[in-house]
């Protein structure tokens, strides 16, 4: 428990941390530290912000990895403990609410995002910004604390996924209502059988999925051509926005329809095709969890606020300067923006009409991509004295090796440029707060936190305080024993503008 210091006559307050806080070792734990300073807020914050204003209630509610809070005989639970519903987890929930509507390899608990903006004291009228929003869980945290936020994210697909995750003020009755005009829609036309209708050109497939290798390979023929009719179905409807509703479930689907291991990080074939796959069913127990989660924001009664994801890039940020109150966000840890294609691969091919961008064509687009966009680079071309000296270093005497340290210093280069922005965007005395890792290269474990720290003071970003963390995958069933093994650990930057 933890018992903030009585002051005057008032009652005192004790706080009760979730169960898989880790309460033996409760000062040394992440999870202790970070309530310790939501609690008691960031020490060198202004006096105005210092001096929140804010009902105690809401204050409580907004709490994040604490069970209950008792003060006197009254008691309260904070809105996230009774999303987690883990009153008997031995981890941490990470896919209440919209947060589980799609899978992401990611390290970004919502855990963390709720527990720094926090301890920041954010709220509105101030402004968060995420411009690696990823798979929207700065946006969805934001949406639920009704705090106003801006994510920007460079893949389409995560783009589409952030942007209805955070829509949970969407009525339940209008998704209920496109998902059964889509099902009386392919009762119309799925014809007795399938394989007739499989050696038939037909005219109801307006939606064509592209071929891509192994297409076959990948999908099941009657399989394939479900998601075809399925595809045809939802891009009739009339209704925008219930339709990227059912795009996300059908790419959330994607791994259970393919011929593919669920639990595997990279898509990989299965060594058995999947038989007798019911593709309305699996995409419709996807449409079902969105209802109810859909029912149940309502039924909470979160306050409003405006939240959005924008399709864009970190290095260019279409905001105007000094308009943003506070930075949260997690980049890619170093070269490895094509890993997070490879997961989603099938969703980008099949998807790649509505997507707009091909899956190569992607591929050259992000921050720590493997494709080495200007050889003429070099290590001095950093504003990091650490990040120089480190990647002239080596030797570079295989064409591997020159590959990776031109990769590297490439994303060295792209992490200056959004730094740039975000420098740029930041209101004077504004806060970032970023989490970043350190992984291997050619054996080297590379100090991607002080390269990170040199590079923002370069553009007038302060560290202010850096916290060690080990997080986990925001998917726990996922096979990843690469990152153990390649992300050495974690710190939360905290910086400050000048």
């Amino acid at each position: 428990m933890i018992r903030p210091t009585k002051r005057g006559n008032r009652i005192e307050t004790v706080i009760l941390p979730q169960p898989y806080v880790d309460r033996q070792g409760l000062r040394d734990s992440i999870e202790s530290r970070l309530i310790k300073l939501q609690v008691e807020g960031i020490e060198w914050l202004s006096p105005q912000r210092r001096s929140w204003r804010i009902r105690t209630e809401d204050w409580q509610s907004r709490l994040a990895m604490v069970a209950s809070i008792r003060q006197g005989d009254s008691r309260v639970v904070p809105a996230q403990a009774v999303l987690e519903e883990s009153e008997h987890r031995k981890s941490w929930n990470v896919k209440y609410l919209s947060h589980g509507w799609h899978r992401y390899v990611g390290r970004f608990p919502p855990q963390i995002v709720r527990a720094v903006l926090n301890a920041f004291r954010i709220a509105r009228p101030q402004v968060i910004l995420d411009p690696f929003a990823g798979s929207g869980t700065t946006l969805v945290e934001a949406k639920l604390m009704a705090i106003d936020a801006i994510g920007f994210e460079i893949c389409p697909l995560s783009h589409l996924i952030s942007e209805v995750k955070c829509r949970l003020d969407f009525p339940a009755e209008q998704l209920e209502r496109a998902w059964a005009f889509v099902r009386k829609d392919l009762e119309h036309m799925r014809p007795t059988s399938l394989p007739h209708y499989l050696a038939q050109e037909t005219p109801v497939d307006t939606y064509r999925v592209p071929e891509f290798p192994n297409k076959e390979k990948w999908f099941n023929r009657d399989v394939l051509k479900n998601i075809t009719l399925l595809l045809s179905a939802i891009s009739r409807l009339d209704d925008v926005a219930a339709r990227q509703f059912l795009f996300v479930a059908l790419s959330a689907s994607m791994r259970s329809l393919a011929n593919v291991d669920v639990d595997v990080v990279r898509t990989e074939y299965r060594r058995r095709p999947r038989v007798g796959v019911d593709v309305m069913a699996v995409v419709g127990g996807k449409v079902h969890r969105m209802v109810d989660d859909l029912r149940t924001y309502t039924k909470m009664r979160f306050p409003p606020a405006k939240v959005s994801c924008r399709l864009g890039d970190a290095r260019r940020l279409d905001l105007s300067s000094s308009s943003i109150d506070f930075a949260m966000t997690s980049p890619p840890y170093g070269i490895e923006a094509i890993s997070y294609l490879r997961t989603h691969m099938l969703s980008y091919r099949v998807l790649a009409p509505v997507l707009g961008m091909g899956y190569d064509e992607l591929a050259r687009k992000m921050i720590g991509t493997e494709f080495v966009m200007d050889w003429n680079l070099t290590s001095r071309n950093l504003v990091s004295p650490t990040a120089q000296k480190l990647l002239y270093s080596y030797k570079r005497t295989t064409r591997q090796e020159k590959n990776r340290v031109a990769q590297m210093i490439q994303y060295f280069q792209d992490i200056e440029k959004s730094l740039c922005e975000i420098g740029r965007v930041l209101k004077p005395a504004g806060h970032a707060a970023i989490i970043i890792g350190n992984k291997k290269l050619l054996g080297r474990t590379i100090p991607a936190d002080v390269i990170l720290q040199e590079t923002a003071r370069h553009f007038s970003l302060n560290t202010r305080r850096v916290l060690p963390v080990k997080l986990v995958c925001n998917n726990p069933t996922s096979q990843t024993p690469w990152s153990e093994r390649m992300i050495r650990d974690e710190h939360i930057i905290f910086l400050e503008k000048e």
